[in-house]
């Protein structure tokens, strides 16, 4: 099939619109300061005091507390409600009856009402290879003869439907550039070349992973999140030991041995070349070098800390003096050397009349094992995958498996029925032997049964599921007319392609699932991009 090279397609504006912002606070979150005063870590980033007024008004238990904009001093000294959101990041507040918010059992939460502008593009993608540019450029202001700044954009949701009705076909999207994040081996590809050496690729292999993930609490402790292909396409974030560990892994694959090193309170990766091991840490994003240039490692830094603290601060922030530490209390820092159960591929596959929407503004859920009592991830979304589902040949019984390589999170399965007293019961099988009914709830016509209880329960991910529907009254394609499953997963943002101030490339490959080429006459996928040019933030009315 040909290759559709720099299209442009044009954004129509499609309505200006008014959402509210609501960010709930978390103890987690919060921490004690002073006297009355606690500050809360918030992550959507809204406009605090420091820079000019906060557009926001803090609720306790769904009430707006009183006296916003307060001194710290008042805060921590009288308390009673007093507050002040006091940048994007960081809130300074008290409870209204100076109890601890972290134990005192109520929701707070900071909302505002953000002015919209909402943009829309719809593309069709009709050929195996295709790349369209999105003509996104934000509107910009002066604000002073010399400064001028853009209106900040919001990407919205990305969604795809499949129009041809013959094949089931597999899909590929990224922004032009960017290296192949659907295995392991595609990674390695794209970032490292025959001519490297083995410093050269160890070090392409710390910059990708300093660039494709962030710091936040892992879904799981163990090794769900130490796949490189799960760890960049369906998170996007974890520990040290995540960072390290994916480090590690990609490394082996590049055909290096590497290990990590617990430093009890950190975790760094080390590749082995040149006679020597030597250390590299993507959480912190930083390599030291020895004073002759090699790259250092764990056990060189140990004797040599001077090598850390001859810079105050490491990369992102951390004190080197503390970070020093880790290092040289040697007692009880381990290597270790292990295969990671790698292997993870991102094939997305749509059914003839399958539409998947990844939803950067959803963020309801994620799939949280470990550490459920922290905040969800400041970065991640949330998306669908709706298929229409053919009964018309089944008898009392079906089975329906869904496939897909990102997290499920849960889902639904809707009916319409050709009765209303049409009796059919839905469970989720487990095993061959095992399954679970699913509450299965009628209004008129319409039977309805949700996922997201079940997936919640699990102690660990899935990426697949099979539903079992048996008609109690007849045969199923005579009591069903409709049926539709729609499916939840989680997703990186950072993974996707998305519009961007200046523009931004869109590359599709596409496949037929069975390996054949796509017929000449494919219909192709409709393809649509939205997203809010972000107009301000204002009080919510009472």
């Amino acid at each position: 099939m040909g290759i559709i090279l720099a299209q442009v397609a044009h954004a129509q504006t499609i309505a200006e619109t008014t959402e509210t912002i609501k960010e709930v606070l978390k103890p987690a979150d919060m921490r004690s300061e002073q006297g009355f005063c606690h500050i809360a870590t918030l992550r959507l980033g809204r406009t605090g005091d420091k820079e000019g007024k906060s557009p926001c008004v803090l609720l306790e238990n769904g009430k707006p507390l009183a006296m916003p904009g307060a001194l710290h001093a008042d805060i921590r000294t009288k308390g009673e409600g007093r507050h002040s959101h006091w940048t994007a990041t960081s809130l300074y507040f008290s409870a209204s009856d100076n109890s601890d918010p972290r134990a005192n059992g109520r929701e707070y939460a900071l909302v505002s009402v953000r002015r919209l502008r909402r943009h829309a593009v719809t593309q069709r993608v009709t050929t195996a290879e295709a790349s369209y540019a999105l003509d996104a450029a934000a509107k910009s202001k002066r604000l002073d003869a010399k400064t001028r700044i853009e209106t900040p954009l919001s990407n919205r949701r990305l969604a795809a439907r499949l129009l041809d009705d013959r094949a089931s076909v597999i899909f590929k999207l990224a922004g032009k550039g960017w290296p192949d994040l659907t295995t392991a081996e595609g990674m390695l590809k794209s970032i490292l070349r025959p001519e490297m050496t083995d410093e050269q690729k160890a070090l392409a292999i710390w910059k990708f992973l300093v660039d494709w993930r962030y710091h936040y609490y892992p879904a799981e402790g163990g090794d769900e999140v130490h796949d490189p292909v799960k760890f960049v396409n369906v998170y996007g974030y974890g520990f040290c030991d995540d960072s390290a560990s994916n480090f590690a892994s990609l490394c082996m694959t590049a055909g290096l041995r590497a290990r990590t090193w617990g430093l009890s309170g950190h975790v760094v990766g080390e590749a082995f070349y040149g006679g020597g091991w030597h250390m590299f840490d993507p959480d912190h994003e930083v390599v030291y070098r020895m004073p002759d240039g090699h790259v250092a490692s764990v056990e060189e830094l140990a004797a040599h800390p001077e090598v850390i603290t001859q810079t105050p601060r490491d990369p992102i922030g951390s004190d080197s003096a503390s970070i020093a530490k880790l290092y040289t209390t040697t007692e009880d820092n381990k290597p270790h050397e292990r295969k990671y159960p790698i292997g993870h591929r991102l094939e997305p596959k749509l059914r003839p009349g399958d539409e998947v929407v990844f939803d950067f503004a959803e963020r309801r859920a994620a799939h949280v094992v470990a550490f459920r009592d922290q905040s969800l991830p400041p970065r991640f979304g949330n998306g669908r995958l709706t298929r229409r589902l053919d009964l018309s040949r089944a008898d009392r019984e079906a089975e329906v498996r869904v496939e897909w390589p990102y997290v499920i999170l849960g889902g639904e399965l809707r009916l319409s029925l050709a009765k209303p007293d049409a009796a059919i019961a839905v469970a989720l099988v487990e095993a061959p032997d095992k399954q679970t009914p699913l509450e299965a709830k009628v209004a008129g016509i319409t039977l309805t049964a949700a996922l997201d209880k079940w997936f919640d329960s699990q102690p660990r991910a899935h990426y697949a599921y099979a539903l079992r529907l048996t008609s109690q009254a007849g045969p199923l394609r005579e009591a069903v007319r409709e049926a539709a499953l729609t499916t939840a997963f989680q997703f990186a943002p950072r993974a996707l392609p998305q519009v961007q101030p200046g523009g931004v490339t869109i590359v599709w490959s596409v496949k037929p699932a069975d390996g054949a080429a796509l017929p000449g006459d494919w219909r192709g996928l409709e393809v649509l991009h939205e997203w809010d040019e972000v107009l301000g933030d204002e009080p919510p009315r009472p």
